[in-house]
């Protein structure tokens, strides 16, 4: 085959293939700006600048209780205004993830349950009634992943799930992935072999006294745990808040602490720093850093949210994702 010939194929079959590694952020809808607003448009192309390959949106399924089946995509993550931000998305150069998620009032994902078959089999149905929409969406906008669930602790082990892989992969004919709160809980759930890659969120509780070294045993460990699942893996979720004492709880929003909150911008770079050099390697295909809000204002040194924006962690991402480093 002519040489010129043989370059052409290559490049045609790289065009739209997600990156080796994904580096990016979980890009979430602050109360000022929309996804879909104009000022997200620069506000990826910063992401861009910084060396994110990757973006996530994370279109919130409103649950009523732990054990109830009403189920409904939160207003503000429409059809409408998700193509448009996918769109956005990929006019900035960034591959997309879209990663559903429940919310549940005064609870989380974790804790969705059923008692009986009925209640499960009420929950999938309206599970599924607000994912195949997300499918399609995801289809018709050329995502390049689709998570269809994310931290759903109890559900993992149903085998409703290998039918529901079946009904996406007939729409959505792009990578399809699952999120899980634990490596381990990856080993029990029933579509592994249905679904393209798996991931995590990652929120260990840290020290601060040989906190390097703690993170390298945890390191170690979750790739010893990758390696037995023999699927490609990533971190789908890994940061911290910018506020004091957030070693002890990482997964913990300010506002759930009901007191005084005194931030820490420091300590949420050096963690950040530390978890992505530790996490060098091929062993994943890639780490989206929790979070990123979609106002390019957001953040701040006195800010105290998981944000990384406006703050020294922006800096230290960068570094690691272009090797430009202060």
């Amino acid at each position: 085959m002519p040489v010129r010939i043989l370059t052409l194929l290559l490049v045609l079959l790289m065009v739209g293939c997600a990156p080796v590694q994904m580096r990016g952020v979980n890009l979430l809808q602050s109360s000022q700006v929309p996804l879909d607003d104009l000022q997200n448009v620069e506000n990826m192309q910063n992401l861009k600048i910084l060396g994110a390959n990757t973006v996530a949106f994370i279109p919130f399924i409103n649950q009523d209780t732990e054990t109830g089946c009403n189920l409904s995509i939160d207003e503000n993550y429409s059809q409408a205004r998700l193509k448009k931000t996918i769109e956005l998305a990929h006019q900035a150069g960034l591959h997309v993830v879209l990663k559903p998620q429940i919310l549940i009032p005064g609870s989380w994902a974790g804790m969705v349950k059923s008692d009986n078959e009925s209640g499960w089999a009420c929950w999938f149905s309206a599970y599924s009634d607000n994912l195949i929409p997300l499918a399609q969406l995801a289809q018709d906008t050329h995502t390049e992943m689709l998570v269809i669930g994310t931290e759903l602790h109890h559900t993992e082990t149903r085998p409703e799930w290998r039918k529901l892989v079946d009904q996406i992969r007939m729409i959505y004919h792009n990578k399809i992935s699952y999120v899980a709160h634990d490596v381990h809980d990856l080993e029990f759930f029933t579509a592994l072999d249905k679904v393209d890659s798996v991931g995590i969120t990652y929120y260990p509780p840290l020290e601060k006294e040989a906190l390097r070294t703690q993170m390298k045993l945890l390191v170690s460990q979750l790739k010893t745990d990758v390696i037995k699942l023999n699927k490609p893996f990533w971190i789908a979720e890994i940061g911290i808040t910018s506020r004091t004492g957030a070693l002890e709880n990482p997964w913990l929003w300010p506002e759930q602490l009901g007191k005084d909150i005194i931030p820490d911008p420091a300590l949420q770079a050096n963690v950040l720093d530390s978890w992505l050099t530790e996490m060098k390697g091929d062993w994943h295909t890639g780490i989206l850093i929790w979070a990123w809000y979609s106002d390019k204002n957001a953040g701040g040194l006195s800010d105290t949210d998981f944000t990384i924006q406006n703050k020294p962690a922006t800096d230290v991402v960068s570094c690691h994702w272009l090797g430009r480093c202060h």
